[in-house]
C-alpha cells in the first residue's frame, strides 16, 4: 500500500524543475549537443537579447551575474558567443552571440520544444496557458518580497 503525503507547491515545483531539467539533458545528449542545460538556457536567452550588457544579460534570466560569467566562459569558449567592449563604458561587456550559433540555437528550442510538449501531454492548450500564467503570477509575487534581489521592497 502506498501513502502519500499532501504535496505542497514548492515541492511539486522543485520535482518538476529536477525533471524538465533532466528530460533536457537527455534530449541534449540524445541529440549531441555538448552543452548543460545552463549553458543552453545562456545561450537562447544571449541570442534572443544578443547586443545587451552582461550585467543586463543576468538581471533577464533571473541568475547571478558570477553564474553567467561561468556560463559566458564555456560558451566563449565553444566559439559560440562574443564579449565586446561597451563603447558607452569599457568597463562593461556586450554579449553578442556569433553566426555560427544559430543553427545551434534552434536546435535548442526545438529541444526545449520537444521537452515541454512531452510534459504537457494530456493537457490543453487553456490548461497550458493558464498554468503558465498561474506559475508566472506566484513568481513574481516571491521575486517581490522583502529581501529578494528582484524586490522592489
Amino acid at each position: 500500500m502506498s501513502v502519500r503525503i499532501e504535496e505542497g507547491f514548492g515541492f511539486i515545483i522543485n520535482d518538476l524543475a529536477r525533471f524538465f531539467r533532466r528530460a533536457f539533458e537527455k534530449e541534449l545528449e540524445r541529440e549531441g549537443v555538448p552543452l548543460t542545460p545552463a549553458c543552453a538556457r545562456a545561450l537562447v536567452y544571449a541570442a534572443a537579447f544578443s547586443g545587451q550588457r552582461q550585467i543586463q544579460l543576468a538581471e533577464r534570466m533571473n541568475v547571478e551575474p558570477m553564474t553567467l560569467v561561468n556560463q559566458l566562459d564555456t560558451l566563449e569558449g565553444m566559439g559560440f558567443v562574443e564579449r565586446l567592449p561597451d563603447p558607452s563604458d569599457r568597463r562593461c561587456k556586450i554579449i553578442v552571440v556569433k553566426d555560427e550559433a544559430q543553427e545551434l540555437v534552434k536546435q535548442l528550442k526545438q529541444v526545449g520544444a520537444r521537452v515541454r510538449e512531452h510534459a504537457a501531454a494530456g493537457l490543453s492548450e487553456e490548461d497550458v496557458r493558464h498554468l503558465q500564467e498561474t506559475l508566472i503570477k506566484m513568481r513574481d509575487e516571491l521575486a517581490s518580497l522583502p529581501g529578494n534581489p528582484e524586490s522592489t521592497s
